[in-house]
C-alpha cells in the first residue's frame, strides 16, 4: 500500500471516529448526520472509505456490541468513555468485515486513534486489550499463522523458498555437497 493511501485511510479513520462520537452524543443517527451533512467542517467530506466503516459499523452494531461485552472485563459498554467505544466499534467492523485490510493494520490504526483522542489515560492499552482478545476470537490466519509474512510479504514463502528451506535440511540434495556434508 503506497504511503498516501495509508494516510487517507488514517483520515477516514479518524473522521469515522468522530462522526460515532458525535452521533453518541448528540442521539442523531449516522445515516442522517451523513444525508444531511451534519458532521464538523474541519474533518471534511467522509470518503468512500469513511461511508464504508460508518454504514457497516452502524449495520453491525449489535453484533459488534456484544463482542465488545463479552471480551472487555469489568467494563460494560454503558460505561466505557464514548471515544474509546466508537474506536473499538470501527476497528471491529474493519477486522470482521473489510478483507483487504489486515487485521494487525486495524489494530494499530485503532490503537494510535485510542492514544490521540482517547477518553482515559490508558485508552490505548485498553482499545489494544479489546481487540487483540477478538482477533484471537476471529478466524484470523494472517495473525494465528505467520503474522511476519503479513508485514513483509517478501518473505513469504514461494516454490523456490520452499526448495531453497529443503536443500539446506537435505545436503544430500545440493547439487555439490562437500564430503562432511554427505550421510554415511
Amino acid at each position: 500500500m503506497t504511503h498516501l493511501r495509508h494516510q487517507n485511510r488514517t483520515a477516514a479513520r479518524r473522521k469515522v471516529v468522530q462522526i460515532l462520537y458525535q452521533s453518541g452524543i448528540t442521539g442523531i443517527p449516522v445515516a442522517d448526520i451523513l444525508a444531511q451533512e451534519l458532521y464538523v467542517d474541519e474533518i471534511g467530506i467522509p470518503c468512500e472509505f469513511s461511508k464504508l466503516l460508518l454504514e457497516g459499523t452502524t449495520e453491525h452494531r449489535t453484533e459488534i456490541d456484544s463482542l465488545i461485552a463479552q471480551t472487555s472485563e469489568n467494563w460494560s459498554i454503558e460505561r466505557m468513555p464514548l471515544v474509546d467505544l466508537s474506536v473499538l466499534r470501527m476497528a471491529i467492523f474493519e477486522m470482521m468485515y473489510v478483507d483487504e485490510v489486515p487485521q494487525s493494520v486495524s489494530i494499530n490504526e485503532a490503537v494510535e486513534l485510542a492514544k490521540q483522542y482517547g477518553g482515559e489515560d490508558d485508552s490505548s492499552s485498553f482499545v489494544n486489550g479489546v481487540l487483540g482478545k477478538i482477533a484471537a476470537s476471529l478466524d484470523a490466519p494472517e495473525l494465528q499463522e505467520r503474522p511476519e509474512l503479513q508485514e513483509r510479504p517478501e518473505l513469504q514463502e514461494t516454490p523456490e523458498l520452499q526448495e531453497t528451506s529443503e536443500l539446506q535440511e537435505r545436503p544430500e540434495l545440493q547439487e555439490n555437497p562437500t564430503a562432511s556434508e554427505v550421510p554415511v
